[in-house]
């Protein structure tokens, strides 16, 4: 992939960039925190430079007072306020009194009262747009919505520095580099979720990937943002979905032809070596490695040789023997394996087990109300379900949520009662202790006409359940 000038530099430059204030003088001396914060659930707030855990004690009143030692200005996330702020080294910020978005003191309370502004507006886009109808645009005009809202934020900074001449120029650039990778997950997750929406794939024009030659992979600044996380981790699901397509872009021959997908694990092996020929900062690998391990594990795509690959890759010896006990807790779902017996509930409140699908191929949609990827998948599956129609093919729904909140659902998505159930106690459930273990929702199952397991981790609907489906005489 080509690289920006940005990327070129690399992060040993852009750290030495930050250790240098305005006046390229270093600035010296602790931070100040100090506030009061009366509604706290907690009388301790935690933060973590580096590897030092800075505990910070509040009194009867909510007041607490402490000094921080930072060496470059960086954004730090409190527990127990449950905020991010960017603090500058020699600086002093002041929260309230009484609010968690009031902010004085120097430079880092402009700052921050600035970006809690931001966040304002980020939330407020995402609670009020109409998800489907953002996801089912055409390519052209998404990518053009995109780069608009990124030019509307960077234009917003550009007023905040103009206002506040003396403000931090790394803060400015940093902010901006922040926003721009925020809205690229966007874009890197677009195909994926324009096909979950619609039921076809889009038609990207050429220049719908040029974004990718701007990105940073290895921007250790970056990495203090959950929202470059989770950029980090989408851009290499894309990258594996290209590479699989024959895309160009990542060459299918860099994937070692040893590496079989006899235990469905070819994709994990995609990942890791995709991960390990562009992420060259150690701390960006170890953490993509880990991430890649624990959605494979809890898809049953990692095997021995994998877990010695992550581990030298820098994901841990202790995560790894948590990952190694993840596995072994999912054999029992194996394929060939007897099915579990359950007991799930319809919409009258009728009770159904194992035994009563007996007969045919069972398909399980597990979801919950709050899950998103789970409600984006409901339109595909109801799709899926009508081109399976007459095939010996059960499909249901289970619901892991209360009888109201998953009622509620299935009358704003228009599902029909047949077919609908949930099960009490939910994610207390022995169902939920049987087949899901350890992962989260949504999850689709497979089994057989006999009760015996064909896969408890199919693919979602958007990204492969019908060639599965295909693939077994139904």
């Amino acid at each position: 992939m080509n690289r920006s000038i940005l990327s070129v530099l690399g992060p040993t430059s852009i750290l030495l960039a930050l250790l240098i204030s305005c006046n390229n003088e270093p600035v010296k001396g602790p931070t100040i925190l100090a506030g009061q914060l009366p509604d706290l659930s907690s009388r301790e707030i935690k933060t973590w430079i580096g590897m030092q855990e800075y505990k910070i004690s509040t009194d009867s009143e909510g007041r607490f007072h402490t000094k921080l030692d930072l060496i470059h200005p960086q954004y730090l996330w409190f527990s127990g306020i449950s905020k991010n702020l960017y603090l500058l080294p020699g600086d002093s910020l002041y929260i309230g009194p009484g609010s968690a978005n009031q902010f004085s003191g120097g430079e880092s309370g402009l700052i921050n009262t600035y970006y809690a502004g931001v966040e304002a507006t980020l939330n407020k886009l995402i609670d009020t747009v109409d998800i489907k109808w953002y996801y089912s645009q055409e390519p052209t005009p998404y990518l053009r919505l995109i780069n608009r809202v990124i030019e509307d934020f960077h234009a917003s900074l550009d007023q905040f520095a103009a206002k506040n001449p003396g403000i931090s120029k790394d803060f400015i650039s940093l902010e901006k580099e922040r926003i721009r990778h925020y809205w690229f997950y966007e874009l890197n997750v677009y195909y994926d979720e324009y096909k979950a929406y619609t039921g076809t794939s889009p038609e990207l024009p050429d220049d719908f990937y040029d974004y990718l030659e701007t990105v940073r992979l290895n921007d250790t600044v970056l990495f203090q943002f959950d929202g470059y996380h989770y950029f980090l981790y989408s851009w290499l699901d894309l990258q594996a979905r290209l590479s699989m397509a024959g895309s160009q872009a990542i060459s299918p021959e860099q994937v070692q032809q040893k590496q079989q997908n006899e235990a469905g694990t070819k994709e994990t092996y995609l990942l890791l070596n995709l991960a390990e020929q562009n992420f060259i900062e150690p701390a960006i690998l170890a953490d993509v490695t880990r991430d890649i391990l624990q959605r494979q594990a809890s898809r049953m795509k990692v095997d021995e040789q994998i877990l010695a690959n992550a581990e030298e890759m820098g994901a841990g010896e202790e995560f790894i023997q948590n990952i190694r006990k993840n596995v072994e807790v999912l054999k029992p779902l194996e394929t060939g394996n007897p099915a579990m017996d359950f007991e799930l509930l319809d919409v009258a409140g009728k009770t159904s087990s194992l035994e009563d699908f007996r007969g045919k191929y069972l398909l399980i949609d597990v979801w919950s109300h709050t899950c998103g990827p789970c409600l984006r998948e409901i339109p595909r599956m109801e799709d899926l379900k009508h081109e399976m129609k007459g095939r010996n093919l059960e499909v249901i729904a289970v619901c892991l949520s209360n009888e109201k909140p998953w009622k509620d659902k299935m009358k704003e998505f228009g599902l029909p009662a047949k077919g609908q159930y949930r099960v009490e106690g939910g994610w207390s459930s022995q169902f939920r202790q049987d087949y899901l273990k350890f992962s989260g929702v949504p999850v689709y199952i497979i089994i057989d006409p006999e009760g015996k397991i064909v896969t408890a981790r199919a693919p979602y609907p958007s990204k492969g359940l019908n060639e599965v489906l295909e693939g077994l005489p139904i």
